[in-house]
C-alpha cells in the first residue's frame, strides 16, 4: 500500500532496523503525521564536489518522465548501495558526463517511487526540514501529491540546531 492520502492522517508505526537507515530513525512507534509536501524543506541537493567545484546532478522532470516512458527504474537505494554507486559513477572520467550519469540514477530512482509507490515514510526534523527520503518526496512532488507522510526525527541536516 502507497503512503498519502488514502490513509489517516496520524498514527503509529512499528519499524524494525534496515541497512542504510541511522540508529535514531527507527525507534520503535515512530508516529506518521502528514505534512504537505511543499513545507518538507529539502537542504541538500543531488552533485558533488571535485577540487572544490560543485557539479549538480539534481534530476529535472524531464528527466523523471524519461525514466518512466523508458521502463528504467532504479531498485537500488542510496544508503544501501552507496559504494557500489560511487565505484560505478567513479569509472566516468569526465566529470560533466558522470554529473549526467549520478542525475539519471536519481531520476530513474524517482520514477521507481512514482510508478511502483512506497511503504515507508519519509523522516523529518521538528522544523520540517528532510532527513531522509528525498527521492520519495520527489516523487510525490512529481505526482502532484499535496501530503505525504512523515516521521518526526533527530535534527542532522538542519540549520536551525
Amino acid at each position: 500500500m502507497r503512503y498519502g492520502s488514502l490513509l489517516p492522517p496520524r498514527r503509529l508505526i512499528t519499524r524494525t532496523p534496515t541497512d542504510g537507515i541511522e540508529a535514531n530513525k527507527l525507534a520503535n512507534n515512530m508516529e506518521v503525521t502528514e505534512k504537505k509536501t511543499e513545507q518538507v524543506q529539502r537542504k541538500r541537493r543531488y552533485g558533488f564536489k571535485v577540487d572544490g567545484k560543485t557539479y549538480y546532478a539534481e534530476p529535472t522532470s524531464a528527466d523523471i518522465a524519461e525514466a518512466i516512458q523508458t521502463g528504467q527504474l532504479e531498485t537500488r537505494g542510496l544508503q544501501q548501495h552507496s559504494d557500489e554507486l560511487n565505484e560505478e559513477w567513479a569509472r566516468v572520467p569526465v566529470l560533466e558526463e558522470r554529473a549526467t550519469v549520478v542525475r539519471q540514477y536519481h531520476a530513474r530512482r524517482i520514477a521507481r517511487f512514482v510508478v511502483d509507490g512506497w511503504t515507508d515514510a519519509i523522516s523529518i526534523c521538528v522544523h520540517d526540514v528532510l532527513e531522509d527520503g528525498a527521492h520519495r518526496l520527489l516523487a510525490a512532488r512529481y505526482k502532484g501529491d499535496a501530503n505525504i507522510d512523515c516521521v518526526v526525527v533527530k535534527c542532522n541536516k538542519c540549520e536551525m540546531v
